[in-house]
């Protein structure tokens, strides 16, 4: 998902995991917005 556009222009996956601190940070911060939009708990 990181490597297709508009996501691409944010930076590589690593310098946009990086933004979040890290793998478990980006990880929960998905988990949270896949909640946020699907109700998935």
């Amino acid at each position: 998902m990181l490597t297709v556009a508009p996501f691409d222009r944010l930076g590589t996956p690593m310098e946009i995991i990086k933004h979040f601190g890290g793998k478990k940070q980006y990880l929960a911060a998905i988990q949270e917005l896949a909640r946020e939009l699907y109700g998935v708990s």
